[in-house]
Parts: structure tokens; sequence; C-alpha cells
């Protein structure tokens, strides 16, 4: 999940700005498909099937129906989360984080049955075996910063605000008479 930043209609089109970077590939092997939730917009949270993405930048994009076309304009919100339905749509230098991680596992597996297979007495651990499964630690290690990641999101100042006022929110909130007493006066 990557938290929303604004949604805006722009010229026809529905700009999506998250808060912080969504790693979504300028140019995935598959469309990237997202569902909105948590927007209180009826068009983005009751829609059946999931919107594409286009990226603008490592922080916005444009949401695109299936067919490439730009989605329905009128979605207008400032609070909810993208829920990322495609894991191959994301990832690091222009290459899905899964297949990254995947390439490297084999290369590691490749790399220790090798050095299995060539190091005469067994029990003899030569510089290479040892650094072959030092490589698969470094593997292990990367993949569950990968798996981490999602859950650690950076701390923009937007992020922060929103934090502190829900803070001082009221965790039960109390109904108040209909009338002018209800407004802000300019004391307050």
């Amino acid at each position: 999940e990557v938290r929303i930043d604004d949604i805006t209609s722009q010229s026809g089109t529905v700009v999506v700005k998250t808060c912080g970077q969504h790693r979504f590939l300028h140019k995935p092997l598959w469309p990237v498909q997202v569902r909105l939730r948590g927007t209180g917009h009826p068009d983005a949270e009751e829609r059946q099937a999931p919107f594409h993405v286009q990226v603008i930048d490592s922080e916005r994009f444009q949401l695109m129906e299936a067919d490439s076309t730009p989605a329905v304009a009128g979605i207008e919100s400032s609070l909810g989360v993208v829920q990322v339905q495609s894991t191959l749509g994301r990832g690091l230098i222009g290459v899905p984080a899964v297949l990254l991680l995947a390439g490297l596992l084999g290369l590691d597996v490749g790399l220790a049955a090798y050095n299995i297979i060539s190091v005469d007495p067994p029990s003899r651990l030569d510089a290479s075996f040892v650094a072959s499964v030092l490589a698969m630690l470094g593997l292990l290690v990367s993949i569950v910063c990968v798996c981490l990641s999602k859950w650690v999101v950076a701390e923009t100042p937007l992020l922060v605000s929103i934090k502190m006022f829900q803070r001082s929110l009221s965790a039960s909130p109390v109904k108040s008479d209909r009338g002018p007493q209800r407004a802000i006066t300019v004391q307050q």
C-alpha cells in the first residue's frame, strides 16, 4: 500500500500524487493494476475492475482504464491508499523487484553449487564457497528488506502533520446541536 497525498482531475485525466515514492516502473513488463481505498469517493471505491497506471514521475501517476484510455475524470480526494494488485509493476533501477531477487537467488544457488562440486575434499572450505554463502545471506537480507519496505513509509512533512492531527482528535466524538453555536468563533 502507498498512502495518497492528493487525487486531482487535470485536463480530463485523474492524477494521483503519493506521499513519498510509489516505485512503479515507467515501462513495466505487464500493466500495473491498482485499487484506491479510503478515498471517500464512490467512483474510486466501488469500482469492480482495477485501474491501470501510467507513471508521470516518482510520486505521481495517471489512472487509466484497461484499454489505455484515461480514467473517468471527477475523482477528487486528499486521503486514502493505493493498493497494488500486480507485483511485477514495482521495482528498482527499471527491473521488477521480483525478477531482480529471483535472478540474484539463481546466481547465488548456481555459484554455491559450482563451489560445492569443485571443492576436492568436501570438508575444506575455500574462499569462493564462503563468498557464495555470504552472497546468499546478503540476498536473504535483501528479500527481508523488500518485504518490510511496504510497511515503512518515508516520513514526509505531510505524513508528520497527518499523524499529529490524528493524535489530537478525540477518540469518542460528541454530537452537538445544530445551529450557530457549532460554528468556529473568532476567539477559537
